[in-house]
């Protein structure tokens, strides 16, 4: 953070992976990293194996892998997410909706065809969570950031994470208003 002639500084590194849905956050007072993002694993995946929707996609069963029930961004490291309907999934695709997941598997048509596939082939799905983690920063960064002085003028804030970034910036209305006020006086007196 910049501003005027002074400069502060503070790197922080999250205890594990930032997604879209994760952010630094002040929780009841306290600096945290708030995860609201959930890895599905392949084991995780197959355990909850439901069955061949009439449209014939694998379903996977949510309901109890902590993961919203419906989304249009969850990503794969083997299908492409897609907002389609799932009667219309395309081969290599998947949707989570109605307490599932739905991925649609070239070949695969039979119960005993998705078992087979799903023991073949590890799948991992990011999604987004059904319920935050909050995981404090320790007490030295807690101290760092309330540290940081916001300035009057320009202030710069950096991200050289290459992460998105949104910033919630308090302003001393009292301050700006009796500034105004005095400059008006001022020229009103001039006058």
């Amino acid at each position: 953070v910049k501003g005027g002639a002074e400069q502060q500084s503070i790197t922080l590194i999250p205890p594990k992976p930032l997604t879209k849905w994760d952010k630094l956050e002040k929780v009841d007072g306290v600096w945290c990293w708030v995860y609201q993002h959930k890895v599905l694993s392949g084991a995780e995946i197959k355990e909850n194996f439901r069955g061949i929707h009439s449209s014939g996609s694998v379903m996977i069963d949510i309901s109890t892998l902590g993961v919203m029930d419906k989304q249009n961004d969850a990503v794969s490291d083997k299908f492409i997410y897609s907002t389609q309907s799932v009667a219309t999934l395309k081969n290599g695709e998947f949707r989570i909706i109605y307490g599932n997941i739905y991925l649609k598997i070239d070949g695969v048509t039979t119960v005993e065809d998705g078992r087979q596939w799903l023991e073949s082939n590890d799948i991992t799905i990011i999604s987004q969570a059904s319920t935050p983690e909050s995981i404090p920063l320790p007490q030295s960064e807690q101290a760092q950031l309330n540290a940081l002085t916001m300035y009057a003028g320009t202030t710069e804030v950096t991200n050289t994470g290459g992460c998105n970034m949104e910033l919630t910036y308090t302003v001393d209305t009292k301050s700006y208003v009796d500034s105004k006020i005095a400059a008006i006086s001022a020229a009103v007196l001039e006058v």
